[in-house]
């Protein structure tokens, strides 16, 4: 063995020993930067999901909402007409019950007048 050749075996090592250490930095490195690219895209992904879910639900109350509003307003449409036809029902009773009573007065007084004629009839036959 030559003295020399044991210094450039030494430094050979060590420049393989530092050159696998920077392999293995970069490749840790690379290693790292792949992960954190990964979890970003599963982040995105995952938050993208999200707002898509927020959106549907979004939109599925605000057609509950407005399918509500519109049998609200046809509940309403309902009662309005309920309302109207029972108000023509009771001006109908109200204008027949007048009929009746007027109907019933003439003929109270067509019957009182017929009692008269009939007495007058009778006194003058006395």
């Amino acid at each position: 063995m030559v003295p020399g050749d044991t210094e450039k075996e030494r430094d050979e090592a060590l420049r393989h020993q530092r050159f696998e250490e920077e392999r293995r930095r970069q490749e840790a490195a690379a290693s790292a930067s792949a992960e954190r690219d990964e979890l970003k895209a599963t982040i995105n992904a995952l938050r993208d999901m999200l707002e898509t879910q927020r959106i549907g639900e979004q939109e599925r109350v605000q057609k509950a909402l407005s399918a509500a509003h519109d049998e609200i307003g046809q509940l309403k449409a309902t009662i309005d007409a309920m309302r109207n036809e029972m108000d023509a029902q009771r001006h109908r009773f109200l204008e027949t019950q007048q009929r009746q009573l007027q109907e019933h007065e003439a003929e109270k007084r067509e019957l009182q007048a017929m009692i008269q004629a009939l007495r007058e009839s009778l006194e003058q036959q006395e």
